[in-house]
């Protein structure tokens, strides 16, 4: 078999739900929240404000993510603090930078998180960084 970098399953060698639990411990998140994972669906960080940040396993790869409530218009207004939120450097992504995604119903906040950010366990400050850049469009 041919060792793909990129791969979650080649690289990494805990369970998601771990990894998960081990970075919002380092947050200080209550220990009967952390404690309630699934490995094999969507991780789901609820939070007050503003929006939910999601983590799953796609296409092999973490994906941390988080539904945008707003319309096209609202986006639009926003521009100013928006922009500049997506093309900053997000240096635990693999393309660098956090991505807009127009989805079914609306639109979606991305990263897809480097395999050395996992390795190097440094998830919860992707987590705190990846919030950062969300609240930018609320």
């Amino acid at each position: 078999m041919i060792h793909n970098p990129r791969s979650f399953y080649h690289n990494i060698h805990k369970d998601l739900r771990l990894i998960v639990h081990e970075a919002l411990a380092k947050l200080k998140f209550p220990a009967h929240i952390i404690n309630e994972f699934d490995s094999h669906s969507t991780i789901c960080i609820s939070l007050t404000q503003p929006s939910d940040i999601n983590i799953s396993i796609s296409d092999d790869k973490l994906l941390i993510w988080s539904n945008i409530v707003a319309t096209e218009e609202e986006l639009i207004g926003k521009c100013r603090l928006i922009i500049p939120a997506i093309t900053t450097p997000f240096p635990y992504s693999e393309g660098g930078s956090c991505q807009l995604l127009k989805v079914e119903g609306g639109y979606e906040l991305h990263s897809n998180i480097r395999i050395k950010v996992l390795q190097d366990g440094l998830l919860d400050e992707a987590l705190i960084d990846f919030h950062k850049v969300l609240i930018q469009f609320y």
